[in-house]
């Protein structure tokens, strides 16, 4: 089992996205049997 992340994590996910000019993000998790929630406050994309 891995540890839990802290309440505030960065998850970097470089990608190009060739000639377009959008960006689709999706974002989920898998719970263990118990009720979660999951928090997106900030999605960032920067031009490279």
């Amino acid at each position: 089992m891995t540890a839990p992340l802290p309440a505030t994590a960065r998850s970097p996910s470089p990608s190009n996205s060739g000639d377009h000019t959008t960006v689709t993000a999706f974002a989920g998790f898998w719970g263990v049997g118990q009720p979660a929630t999951l928090q997106i406050g900030d999605i960032r994309v920067f031009s490279s």
